[in-house]
């Protein structure tokens, strides 16, 4: 029995080893290779400079063609939308962009049905994990999120949660310094083509009383000087109680309504335009912002 009981605990001392040694190995691997996503864009670079900066979900990233509006405008624009990122997350990230010394005249931020959204979103949240000893991103998830203690303190486990994005193939590629297909310094992600048929979807029926990420969000551009300019992107004619935003414009009457301004034609998917109506979109924020 005593026996047993030395080699149980020899095995497990090994295995603690080994989990810490890869912990420390994706770590270094992750904080020098090159940025492979907008979030660590913006974490491993300072001073920046731009006049306008595009916040929200993969409909800014997907909708606003930063090359085309600095074109238009003369001004430097900068499009960090984030496919599947939630209000939590923009807001780790406008944070991050902002205590790196980073410069913005105006956000421009994408209000819709994310409002309802009061959560971290899987996606994003791995994408900061490997950098959770950043005082900002450790600040963010000691508030926002339940697994922070395990994901800080229990060596490689943050690794092994979100396999799925932040796993062996992404460290591989990371190691590599493979480098990611978009320019981050523009940040717009096109979609090309149109469907044979856009399918139903749904917006939500009612207003939450109030997202405390989007709050902060508004307390951290006041605390910075930043204008915010609000507005909600186009959806197709299909999506269902567009109700919805009219209810976001009482709430906030400054709220730009763009969900009926796009014909269905230049749609990839119900809530996403194709390139070519990114195009015709980011003509529109031109025409009512610039």
């Amino acid at each position: 029995m005593k026996q047993f009981i030395n080699y149980t605990v020899k095995l497990g001392l090994l295995i603690l080893f080994l989990l810490v040694l890869a912990d420390f190995f994706y770590t270094s691997v992750y904080n020098n290779c090159t940025p492979r996503n907008k979030f660590q864009f913006v974490l491993k670079n300072s001073d920046l400079e731009y006049n306008n900066i595009f916040l929200g979900s993969s409909r800014v990233a997907n909708h606003i063609d930063v090359v085309l509006l600095d074109s238009l405008s003369k001004q430097k624009n900068l499009n960090l939308g984030v496919e599947g990122a939630n209000y939590s997350d923009n807001l780790m990230m406008l944070k991050l962009y902002l205590k790196n010394n980073n410069k913005v005249e105006r956000l421009f931020f994408q209000l819709d049905h994310f409002y309802e959204n009061n959560e971290m979103s899987a996606i994003a949240n791995s994408e900061a994990l490997p950098f959770i000893r950043n005082k900002v991103i450790k600040k963010h998830f000691e508030m926002y999120d339940d697994s922070f203690l395990a994901y800080y303190y229990l060596p490689f486990y943050r690794y092994q949660s979100a396999d799925f994005k932040i796993g062996f193939r992404e460290f591989f590629m990371s190691l590599i310094n493979k480098k990611p297909k978009i320019n981050f310094n523009e940040g717009y992600i096109p979609k090309y083509g149109r469907p044979e048929k856009l399918l139903p979807e749904k917006l939500p029926k009612k207003v939450s009383e109030k997202n405390v990420y989007f709050n902060e969000i508004l307390n951290v551009c006041e605390e910075y000087g930043i204008d915010v300019i609000l507005f909600c992107a186009p959806f197709s004619s299909n999506v269902e109680n567009k109700e919805y935003i009219n209810q976001l414009m009482n709430k906030y009457p400054k709220l730009y309504n763009y969900s009926n301004t796009i014909d269905d034609i230049y749609f990839k998917n119900s809530t996403h335009l194709n390139d070519e109506g990114a195009k015709l979109f980011t003509k529109l924020i031109f025409k009512n912002n610039f």
